[in-house]
Parts: C-alpha cells; sequence; structure tokens
C-alpha cells in the first residue's frame, strides 16, 4: 500500500530548484525536492547549493524552511505538510481576497527580506513557486536564497520558468542589489492581483517598484514597505477628513438654519391714549372687595425664580431628547454614508428639536425666545463633542497605523 501511494504521487509540484513531492523515507513519509537534472550535473550549483545550506542551518527562523541534504540530489525537508503559494492559490483564488490576506503575505516577506539584507543575503526570486507554506499556515517560508547562486554563468537554467519573477540586471549576469529584491516583490503583488483587482494603495507603489532600471526604483525594501503604509495612512485620513468635513458643513447648516430670522416690521402709528373715567364704570362691592383683599400678590423675586425653575427643567428635558436624537444622526455607521444620506437624517433631526422646543417652551411656560436660545446653546455644546470625539478617533487610528 506504501509504495502504491509513492506511486501514485505523479509528477510532484514544480518548485524553483526541482520538482517537490511526498515521498518514503524510514517507513514515514517527507517532502522530498529532487533536483532538476541540469542543476544536480553543476558543479558550480553544487558548491553553491552547500554553501546555502551552510548559512540556513545557522539562522533558522520562523521564514527560512530547513533541509536536508540527501542521496541521488535530493533535498529532504524538516518534518511537516508543504505546498507552495503556486498551489494554494491555484486551490482557492479566492483567498486573495480574503481580507488582509494580500497585506499579511506580503508584509511577512518584506519583513525577511531586510532581515536577509542586513546579513548581505538577497533573495532574488519571490516567485511563487519559491514560497512555502504549511498547510494550514498562512507564514510564507523559503528554501533556497538567489545571492548564493550569482557565479553561475547560466543564471536562466536557475530560474527558468520563474524569470517574470527576476529582476532584469539579475538574469543579465549583473550584481544583485536590495532593489532586485524590491522588483520580485512587485512582481509577485502583481500576481496576486491578477485573481483579484488591485487595490488603489499597491497601484501607487507598483510602478516605480518595477521600474526596468534598478536606479528608478526604490533603493531598499524598508523604503517600499514605507511608502505603501505611508498610502495606507492617507486613505484611511481622507476618510476620515471627509466624515469631519460632513459634521462641519451639517454643523454650519444647523447653526444657520437655528439662527433667528430678520423680518421687515411694519410699524404703525400709536394710537392715541385713552384716558380712564372711573365713573364709566359702576361700583360693584362684591367685585371690589375681592380685588381689595383676595388678590394673590406675586412679587418680582418669586416670578424670577418660578422662571428660573421652568427653564432647568426644559433644559433638562431637552438635552436628554436631544442627545438621543443627535447620535442617532453622528453615529459611526451613518457618517459612513453618503452625503445625501445624511443631510436627509439631519433634516429629519432638525425638524424633531424644533418640534420638541416648541413642547417643552410650551409646557414649561417660558417665552419662544428663551426657548431658541436655550436649544441653541445644548446643540452647540453637542456638536462641539462630537467632532472632538471624532477627532480623537482620528488619531487613535494614525497612532495604531504607525506602530
Amino acid at each position: 500500500m506504501l509504495n502504491a501511494r509513492e506511486n501514485a504521487g505523479g509528477k510532484g509540484t514544480d518548485v524553483l530548484i526541482g520538482v517537490m513531492r511526498q515521498t518514503q523515507v524510514e517507513q514515514k513519509y517527507r517532502y522530498v525536492v529532487t533536483l532538476k537534472p541540469m542543476l544536480a550535473d553543476n558543479s558550480a550549483f553544487r558548491d553553491a547549493l552547500e554553501r546555502d545550506h551552510s548559512w540556513s542551518m545557522k539562522h533558522a527562523g520562523q521564514h527560512q524552511l530547513q533541509y536536508e541534504l540527501g542521496e541521488d540530489n535530493t533535498l529532504l525537508l524538516e518534518t511537516g505538510t508543504y505546498q507552495t503559494l503556486a498551489q494554494l492559490l491555484d486551490a482557492n483564488p479566492a483567498v486573495v481576497a480574503t481580507q488582509g490576506f494580500v497585506d499579511e503575505l506580503i508584509g511577512q516577506l518584506m519583513n525577511y527580506a531586510a532581515k536577509l539584507h542586513a546579513d548581505g543575503i538577497y533573495q532574488l526570486c519571490f516567485a511563487p513557486q519559491n514560497i512555502f507554506l504549511r498547510k494550514g499556515s498562512t507564514t510564507p517560508m523559503v528554501l533556497t536564497h538567489g545571492s548564493f547562486y550569482t557565479e553561475l554563468k547560466d543564471r536562466k537554467s536557475l530560474y527558468d520558468g520563474c524569470e517574470q519573477f527576476v529582476a532584469p540586471e539579475v538574469l543579465a549576469g549583473e550584481k544583485p542589489t536590495e532593489a532586485s529584491d524590491v522588483y520580485s516583490l512587485g512582481k509577485l503583488i502583481e500576481y496576486l492581483f491578477d485573481k483579484g483587482g488591485m487595490s488603489l494603495v499597491y497601484k501607487m507603489v507598483m510602478k516605480k517598484a518595477t521600474a526596468e532600471n534598478p536606479e528608478s526604483r526604490f533603493l531598499t525594501v524598508e523604503k517600499m514597505k514605507s511608502s505603501l503604509d505611508d498610502k495606507r495612512n492617507m486613505r484611511r485620513s481622507i476618510i476620515i477628513l471627509a466624515a469631519a468635513v460632513g459634521i462641519a458643513l451639517l454643523c454650519v447648516w444647523i447653526y444657520i438654519d437655528w439662527m433667528p430670522q430678520r423680518s421687515d416690521i411694519e410699524f404703525l402709528e400709536q394710537p392715541k391714549k385713552q384716558t380712564y373715567d372711573p365713573f364709566d364704570q359702576p361700583y360693584d362691592p362684591e367685585v371690589q372687595m375681592v380685588l381689595d383683599g383676595d388678590t394673590i400678590q406675586i412679587t418680582d423675586e418669586d416670578l424670577e425664580m418660578y422662571t428660573q425653575k421652568a427653564e432647568e427643567i426644559f433644559r433638562k428635558r431637552f438635552e436628554e431628547q436631544a442627545e438621543e436624537k443627535l447620535s442617532g444622526v453622528f453615529d459611526k455607521v451613518n457618517m459612513g454614508a453618503n452625503e445625501k444620506a445624511i443631510m436627509a437624517d439631519s433634516k429629519k433631526m432638525h425638524d424633531d428639536l424644533e418640534e420638541l422646543k416648541n413642547s417643552l417652551a410650551e409646557d414649561m411656560g417660558i417665552t419662544s425666545d428663551r426657548a431658541e436660545e436655550i436649544a441653541q446653546e445644548i446643540i452647540n455644546e453637542k456638536m462641539a463633542k462630537k467632532k472632538k470625539e471624532l477627532e480623537k478617533e482620528r488619531v487613535d487610528i494614525q497612532h495604531e497605523v504607525t506602530e
């Protein structure tokens, strides 16, 4: 059964330097890479592979796939179940559209490339056939490193089938630089978005990253990564700024709409003062008795106290209900809507607040002018608070992105 399973393995999976297949080793199945014949017979390649293997053994990490140099021109991979990035994309192209997949993958490869560059090592080929993943994991891993093989006279034989991911100067036999890895990473990004539309953030850096002339590219991977981060921050800032402008416009609109409107007054001629004749009204003892002894007397102090109390109750009730109505318009969900929808909601909010003001003013027995003055004061305070909250949220987002 074991032999039948091994024979059924087929031609295996193409990788940069050979073919990867699962095979039986000491009664256990391990992944083995069989070298391409033209490479296995090349002494310069074999010497470079030994140097590469020696360096990899001393620099173990989550992005380095360890291996042993086996017999019969094979590399025995460390225990695990592996697939190439090309296999993953062929089996599930929709994975590219998964939120965060491309950003996470490219971010990890950029960080690892920067780490390699610090040791004077260049990857040179970030082809999907040269990137490995454990089954069930999204952490990219590499097997060999291109800078160990720069002494090969025929580099095209090494990169056969993956030439589109290798910088022109590398294929031409020139000395590679960090810009060579920038080019390869850029080509990988283009390949990933062949499965779906490229986002605006990546489009803004791809032209420079994949320039034919090395001097026209980002000189380091760190600068390419920094440019991507800047574009992401810019896009988020624009979205938040648009929301802030929307709130500012609404505040202005509400303020103008609530301002007392000047109206033309037609002055009429003052009527002549009528003189009072006490003999026009007959004397009524019962009425006079009430006026003289039973009428309730209200002082100016009492009237002022009652007015203040009525205004306090009006302020409290209006503030409670205004908070609810304003929060219903200026929340995160509504701020993400279009301008037409925002204006519609704010118009309804304005009408509701106007009706609320008039109703409370009538119940409390305060003047319309005073009610409008108190209502406008509350609206202004709450608008200022909403604006500060939005500004704080923008600062927090920028801080998280920077970290």
